[in-house]
């Protein structure tokens, strides 16, 4: 994928905003680039990139900085989310941006880096030297969604694939269900998807799972009238972090479902919900 270099001129590491209310988990968020060339239909980036030229930071001895300096201040582990502005793996190996951070970690104890993808471009990723030290998220949506809104993206089985390459790698592999949009074939879309996961990885080595429905800001609601209008019919409600969902019995019909799924089908699978308030947790 094509992108400008250019330098960085404020903070590479920041601490993770939840949103009021949203239960969080004491992340720190990697800002190696700025906008994704996947694209997909609704992502926050749309709204917030207005330039559609993506930008790789190239500036990483401040960079380098910054991580040892964090270490050094934070007492325990830290977990910095590198997929948080962009792709994590769509410009690899040609940033170099992933063995900078293996090179930059080897001295360095209790860090995990989340590389979170939509790509199956995992191959360089078997000459890691620190692989106990990344974590490689698979974001995996049904095929019908992979069609029509994440059309610059792995298929949903190539996706699956890399993900299972990774585990042979010996790299820690974990799953998300995002966003999950409602629908009237939900059940049987995700029946499909969590048995191709059943089959093709090994179930024990998943690290996490995690579901989230859709969300979007007011902003990227405007986007979404004219480039995926069908999301917007449903019911949602504004929650106290600013960010639209589904009407909360949506939500908690949907989690119920797709969570007993997964117990039944991978049952040793480590499930969370991302970016949700503690009561629809509860």
């Amino acid at each position: 994928m094509n992108f400008e270099s250019t330098l960085r001129k404020n903070k590479f590491i920041q601490k993770y905003d939840y949103g009021r209310d949203i239960v969080g988990f004491d992340e720190y968020v990697l800002r190696l680039a700025s906008s994704c060339p996947l694209n997909c239909s609704y992502c926050y980036l749309q709204d917030i990139n207005k330039k559609s030229q993506p930008k790789v930071y190239t500036n990483l001895e401040a960079l380098r900085k910054e991580i040892i300096e964090l270490r050094q201040n934070v007492k325990g582990k830290i977990y910095l989310n590198a997929g948080e502005n962009a792709d994590s793996l769509v410009f690899e190996p040609e940033a170099g941006l992933i063995k900078f951070l293996d090179g930059t970690i080897s001295d360095l104890t209790d860090i995990q880096i989340e590389l979170r993808t939509k790509t199956n471009n995992v191959d360089f990723l078997k000459t890691l030297k620190n692989k106990d030290k990344f974590n490689v998220v698979f974001t995996l949506s049904p095929e019908n969604v992979v069609e029509r809104l994440e059309k610059n993206t792995a298929s949903l089985a190539k996706r699956i694939e890399a993900a299972g390459k990774c585990q042979e790698f010996g790299i820690n592999v974990g799953l998300r269900f995002e966003p999950i949009i409602n629908s009237k074939t939900l059940t049987e879309d995700y029946e499909k998807t969590i048995d191709l996961i059943k089959k093709r990885l090994n179930s024990e080595r998943i690290q996490s799972f995690g579901l989230s429905c859709l969300r979007f800001t007011k902003g990227l609601m405007k986007k979404l009238e004219s480039n995926a209008p069908e999301l917007l019919l449903d019911e949602f409600v504004v929650c106290p972090d600013g960010k639209y969902r589904y009407f909360r019995p949506i939500r908690t019909r949907i989690y119920i479902q797709i969570i007993n799924m997964l117990k039944e089908q991978l049952p040793n699978v480590k499930l969370f919900l991302s970016t949700e308030p503690a009561y629809i947790w509860k």
